[in-house]
């Protein structure tokens, strides 16, 4: 795993990870090659997309960024640790965090004996990915791809990717062609060159490449490699991952950019979160949407009870005078009004007088009030 971009390590180790004798002139080889590694640059054209200022962007960087390395005879006389180090450019070992990497059979690598056979299994074997014959030209592969020398003739460069294929023939999964039909010719001087893998035995159920889950495909719209992007869906909880989709939504949305590499480190880590200031998540706010739905709820009930109480108690006051009323006959009924409307508030019974004429609701309630304080008047007296 792609935990950091600062890498231990001794020259020991390599040379027994890449099955190189344990003597002085290949660790100096080793040295060489670390160190063309340090000065390597990788320059790209329209690579890299900058979504913050939706613009294709020329994106130059190096392999390491700086590199470390112990000599042999001071490691044995004691002066310092086999401790050797160097640090991944920022781009690349982005781009390592993202799962963009392609898994080889290293141990089948290190058996193939011819440099062209190399060059080819690390070639054929990616392009093999999205199919199982290719037809390449002849050109473009031997001196861009596997790099014979330029000064080959054709002649020359089919035998040298000759002496890689039989190889591969041999103990790889390319299915073995006579050269007559591997190599084509179109036309005076271009040619083109077949390859087929063998069919390889059908794979089990269990082995069936499950379709993408819809976590892992939101990881991969956001520039996770598809193979880590599954792995991380498959391996880690559900909430976290979306937990950090919609942090990596947000940062980007904010003009604060962020790769793959900051989601997948974010899943990935075993510590909890600190979440920015001002962010929140789907989650949360459902569930404080929810939380608030739910007091309103309880609100709105709550006003609902005292308003039928109050109704229910204002019915409970009315009662004596409607059984009141009701059991007067019309004359006594005009006689009750008249001596209502000579004790009435004045306020009350001017309102009461200024719409007699028109009639309607509002005359209907100062009549109303003005009945009922009479008859709780009546009342108050006759139980004085």
């Amino acid at each position: 795993d792609f935990c950091q971009r600062e890498v231990h390590f001794s020259r020991y180790e390599l040379l027994k990870l890449l099955r190189w004798p344990d003597e002085t002139r290949y660790y100096r080889r080793l040295a060489t090659s670390l160190r063309r590694w340090k000065g390597l640059t990788v320059y790209s054209d329209r690579a890299f997309y900058d979504k913050a200022r939706q613009s294709w962007v020329n994106r130059d960087f190096g392999i390491f960024d700086n590199l470390y390395i112990y000599e042999r005879d001071e490691v044995d006389r004691g002066v310092a640790a086999a401790d050797s180090w160097f640090v991944w450019n920022e781009v690349i070992f982005g781009s390592f965090e993202a799962g963009y990497l392609k898994k080889l059979d290293w141990d089948l690598y290190l058996r193939l004996k011819d440099p062209v056979a190399k060059r080819l299994y690390r070639f054929l074997d990616k392009r093999f990915y999205h199919s199982d014959r290719l037809v390449l030209d002849l050109n473009e592969l031997a001196f861009n791809k596997v790099r014979v020398s330029p000064n080959y003739t054709a002649a020359q460069a089919k035998r040298a990717l000759m002496k890689g294929i039989r190889e591969l023939e041999h103990i790889w999964e390319l299915r073995p062609m006579p050269a007559e039909k591997r190599f084509k010719k179109l036309a005076r001087g271009k040619w083109e060159v077949e390859f087929t893998r063998r069919k390889r035995r059908k794979p089990t159920d269990a082995q069936v490449r499950k379709a993408p889950s819809e976590l892992s495909h939101e990881l991969s719209k956001r520039g996770v490699g598809p193979a880590a992007a599954s792995e991380l869906a498959e391996n880690h909880s559900a909430d976290r991952i979306r937990m950090m989709i919609e942090l990596f939504d947000w940062h980007n949305q904010k003009g604060e950019e962020r790769g793959a590499g900051f989601l997948v480190a974010g899943i990935k880590s075993a510590e909890p979160y600190a979440l920015p200031r001002g962010f929140e998540t789907k989650a949360d706010a459902e569930r404080k949407r929810q939380a608030a739905d739910a007091a309103k709820r309880k609100r709105e009930d709550r006003e609902r009870r005292a308003k039928e109480r109050v109704e229910q108690e204002a019915k409970l006051a009315e009662a004596p005078f409607a059984a009141f009323w009701s059991g007067l006959s019309e004359a006594d009924k005009n006689g009750f009004m008249a001596e209502a409307l000579q004790s009435a508030d004045r306020t009350k019974r001017d309102g009461y007088m200024r719409l007699k004429e028109l009639g309607g609701p509002v005359f209907e309630q100062y009549a109303q009030l003005i009945l009922k304080d009479h008859f709780q008047r009546v009342n108050e007296l006759a139980g004085a």
